[in-house]
């Protein structure tokens, strides 16, 4: 229960950081996801279930409070988040460089996935065009965030749980 409200706290916190003034600044025409990145951290740290159930409840919430397609964030978190936690079970975690790599694949992978959606709901996206302009540099600030992200929560793990 400890564990849930510490990572809960910090998702909502992640909430607050998505539409702060620090969401707003671009970088290379991208902004960051903080909750996905957190949700890949937590998915690193507790495994494919709890990453996935993580992302499912923080992208629906994301969906409830500042979507426009409900269930589209939802989905892409929670795939996301279950995959990145499944990748734990064949890789070392605690290597520097894998928190960094799984969260730009991730990052691109959830961005695979709001694309299909969007596909499928007939919305007009050219998706070369937005791979090689948005996902790509999303998916590199989200990797640099990632590092602080990780460093939060293993400290988080070490201290309270």
């Amino acid at each position: 229960m400890k564990r849930v409200l510490i990572y809960g706290g910090i998702l909502i916190l992640m909430m607050f950081l998505q539409t702060s003034p620090l969401n707003f600044l671009k970088f290379f025409g991208a902004r960051p996801d903080f909750i996905l990145a957190a949700v890949i951290a937590i998915a690193l740290f507790r495994g494919d279930l709890e990453g996935g159930i993580y992302g499912l409840v923080f992208g629906l919430l994301q969906d409830l409070l500042y979507g426009d397609i409900l269930g589209i964030n939802a989905l892409g978190k929670f795939l996301t988040g279950y995959l990145a936690g499944y990748c734990t079970r064949i890789l070392f975690r605690e290597n520097v460089l894998i928190p960094i790599i799984i969260t730009f694949l991730g990052s691109i992978f959830h961005e695979v996935i709001i694309l299909a959606v969007l596909y499928f709901l007939k919305f007009d996206y050219p998706p070369f065009l937005f791979l090689a302009r948005m996902i790509v540099p999303f998916a590199l600030i989200n990797s640099i965030m990632s590092t602080f992200l990780y460093k939060v929560f293993q400290k988080t793990r070490d201290a309270f749980l």
